[in-house]
């Protein structure tokens, strides 16, 4: 018997699987799930998870949960898999009734706190982070027999070193890519506001881990997985230059010579902290750029980077050998074709080692969802119509994108089809993708495939 039943479902368990891979990372543990887990068991819990990349078949799910008889079953959802976790809660209602208390954590709850009031197949939810406030609402559910309802503001964890590390063990490694299960925090929270994300509705208090505790970890995952590659999971690792080179020193002087990635700004950056991180095993870093164009990227998004700190950025990583990875989105207010043709352009001016380029799309909590519903307060159906399935099966390709006055779906789909292809099928990008994988027949045979899409219809296979 379990007394605690965490699972983090699919966007929908009647999308078929490519869809279900294309609008989740499914390359790597839960970890926020991970810690909340390792909470329960310090208070003497009996916990088990069910993560996505496992079990997808609601059947398979509602016979696990006859099987494991838990007492509480904790969902975590974003935007893209709210409507999986409704449809598992409603069969969960159907099949247990009043035995199974159900709450609901996870971005879309904290940017969406009235979901459960809307939505009350869900007995209670929990918004920001739930080490704290979950944990204790377990102990009045199963220790003092109480029936919680309503919704609850997440305690904000202040000193990280003092939660327990994310219970891996709780999950089979061995299904995710080797690189990404090595995955960890180091710090937790996001000063910044732009436009387009939902972050800040979790919790915008910055907090950063012991170096030491970090590096204690990457050798305990490291004995587990047997894998020296690790990738941060950070907002954004080098939020805090003093903390990030203590750890890069912690790194360096412990003698466990990884390699590893992260997320990074590029006004951040500078040639010590470069050169720290790739002393210290980085070997890839991935910049939020959003747009090519500069009024757009400042003015609008509110992403304080120039174009002079991209150029420099670059440059610095790759004179120390770490690959620069950039982020780009088409479809902001005010954004003009011409405008456009900068972040289509943007691959070749600035050659990073990859992009990745994505059509904006609202998301509740961010501030473009604000001014989306200040405009329009019905836009506000948008999310119970996707959660009913009334938008289709899939996320990013049903959840309405932004589409700037004076252009139109298509011109934004044929912009960043344009990009990709100018990026990705240079002579020379494409020369040094096969000096790459002339060692490895798998990256031979993704890359092909990559090739052929792109080719073939403008984009990239693997959901970009």
């Amino acid at each position: 018997m379990t007394d605690v039943l965490l699972i983090y479902p699919p966007v929908s368990y009647t999308a078929d699987f490519q869809q279900i891979k294309d609008d989740l990372i499914l390359d790597y543990p839960p970890l926020g799930f991970l810690y909340i887990a390792s909470a329960l068991v310090e208070k003497g819990f009996k916990v088990k998870v069910i993560d996505t990349v496992k079990l997808i078949d609601l059947k398979k799910t509602i016979s696990f949960i006859k099987k494991e008889k838990p007492k509480v079953i904790g969902l975590s959802a974003l935007t893209s898999n709210i409507r999986g976790a409704y449809q598992l809660a409603v069969e969960i209602k159907k099949n247990f009734g009043k035995e199974i208390q159900i709450g609901l954590g996870g971005h879309h709850l904290s940017s969406d706190p009235e979901v459960i009031k809307r939505f009350p197949v869900f007995d209670f939810g929990v918004t920001g982070e739930g080490e704290i406030t979950f944990t204790k609402l377990v102990e009045e559910i199963i220790r003092e027999k109480k029936k919680v309802k309503g919704l609850f503001i997440g305690e904000t964890p202040r000193d990280l070193d003092k939660l327990p590390l994310p219970a891996r063990y709780l999950v089979d490694l061995r299904l995710y890519k080797d690189l990404w299960a090595n995955n960890l925090i180091t710090s937790r929270g996001c000063p910044y506001h732009c436009l387009f994300c939902s972050r800040p509705a979790v919790s915008k208090l910055c907090r950063f881990r012991s170096p030491k505790l970090i590096v204690e970890e990457m050798f305990a995952i490291k004995k587990v997985t047997g894998k020296n590659q690790f990738v941060f999971l950070d907002d954004t690792i080098n939020l805090n230059r003093n903390h990030l080179l203590k750890l890069c020193r912690a790194i360096i002087e412990s003698g466990l010579k990884p390699s590893w990635s992260a997320q990074a700004r590029l006004n951040l950056i500078d040639k010590e902290l470069v050169m720290q991180m790739a002393k210290a095993g980085c070997n890839k870093l991935m910049f939020g750029v959003e747009s090519g164009n500069s009024r757009i990227r400042n003015k609008i998004i509110h992403k304080e980077i120039t174009d002079t700190q991209i150029k420099k950025g670059f440059a610095l990583c790759r004179r120390y050998k770490i690959e620069p990875d950039a982020f780009l989105m088409l479809g902001f207010p005010t954004e003009s074709k011409k405008e456009m043709e900068d972040t289509v352009n943007f691959g070749q001016k600035y050659q990073p080692n990859m992009i990745g380029v994505h059509l904006t799309l609202p998301l509740p909590g961010s501030l473009l969802w604000e001014e989306l519903v200040n405009k329009d307060p019905q836009f506000k159906k948008v999310i119970d119509n996707y959660i009913k399935g009334e938008l289709g099966e899939g996320f990013r390709n049903n959840w309405p994108k932004y589409i700037p006055k004076g252009l139109s779906l298509e011109d934004l789909t044929s912009a960043r089809n344009q990009a990709q292809r100018r990026f990705y099928l240079r002579p020379s990008y494409v020369f040094y993708r096969l000096k790459k994988d002339f060692t490895s027949l798998y990256n031979l045979k993704k890359d092909t495939i990559e090739a052929l899409s792109l080719i073939r219809f403008g984009r990239s296979h693997w959901g970009n």
